[in-house]
């Protein structure tokens, strides 16, 4: 026996089936890297419900599947996912594979390999890994295409055209989410400054705004700072001392009394702060303010 077969158990586990892949070995059915591009299989697979494929040690080419109908549970690098209808992931060579039909399911799905893979992918922006949004029904034509020419030796450079169109249309569902996903973002952030300025006197937490925005702390941190260029906490800090500056200007409230208007609990904390921003204390902004409009 080829040491380098595909060995595959196939049995039922309480009528369900499974198809655990030897973990010493990766299955190297059809086995092709050194080409440009190849498809080294694909086809279309009906799922009863808790079915499973499971491969310790991966494939040595990209395993790529997409869900037609129900729902699967994937584990990619550790972490599980539940997809959906139009749902896609991708596993790299070496990846361990594990998927499991949580419904009565059906999937589309090919195994590819090559050189150019990975500038293909680098010009598509995509990468391994799941994608939970809808890929939509261009994608699965595309797929019906492939699994029709399969066996065809004539159609082989049609489906390598084919397998790169059905790339493209994942490519660009994948954006479309992100640019969805980025929107809502955008959307939640834009909230969360709105209630900032309007409420900046308050006692405001990253915890608390965290919460508000529906990420986790650290999630809303990187997503703050990188749409505003400064963690919360300092632009909350800046909106304060702004609107110090207009009391200070507009008000005979004492130094201690605008910086409790303006949320800050210690008037030593608010001097300092307020003189490492504009150079120069709370009283001596006012006396300078007072001069100029004096003149």
């Amino acid at each position: 026996m080829d040491k380098n077969a595909d060995i595959r158990y196939n049995f039922c586990e309480g009528g369900v089936h499974m198809e655990i892949y030897d973990g010493n070995i990766r299955d190297t059915t059809n086995f092709d890297t050194d080409r440009f591009l190849k498809i080294n299989g694909c086809g279309y697979q009906n799922r009863a419900k808790d079915s499973a494929v499971i491969r310790k040690k991966g494939r040595v080419d990209y395993h790529l599947v997409l869900v037609a109908k129900g729902k699967l549970e994937v584990m990619y690098h550790g972490e599980m996912f539940c997809l959906g209808k139009g749902g896609v992931f991708i596993y790299e060579p070496g990846d361990e594979h594990y998927y499991r039909a949580m419904t009565a399911s059906s999937t589309f799905w090919i195994h590819f390999a090559g050189t150019a893979v990975s500038d293909i992918f680098s010009d598509m922006d995509i990468t391994a890994g799941v994608y939970e949004s809808d890929v939509g029904a261009a994608a699965t034509d595309e797929f019906r295409i492939l699994v029709r020419r399969n066996g065809s030796t004539n159609e082989r450079k049609l489906s390598l055209g084919t397998l790169l169109n059905l790339l493209a249309l994942i490519s660009d569902g994948v954006h479309k989410s992100r640019h969805s996903e980025k929107r809502g973002e955008v959307k939640n952030i834009d909230s969360i400054l709105e209630y900032m300025n309007m409420n900046y006197e308050k006692k405001l937490t990253v915890t608390t705004l965290a919460e508000m925005s529906g990420y986790s702390v650290s999630r809303f941190l990187h997503l703050f700072s990188d749409m505003i260029g400064k963690p919360p906490m300092r632009y909350l800090r800046d909106i304060r001392l702004e609107n110090a500056c207009e009391l200070l200007d507009t008000s005979e409230y004492p130094v201690s009394e605008v910086a409790s208007l303006c949320g800050f609990d210690d008037p030593l904390y608010f001097s300092r702060v307020f003189a490492d921003k504009y150079g120069i204390s709370p009283s001596g902004y006012r006396k300078r303010t007072q001069r100029l409009t004096d003149k």
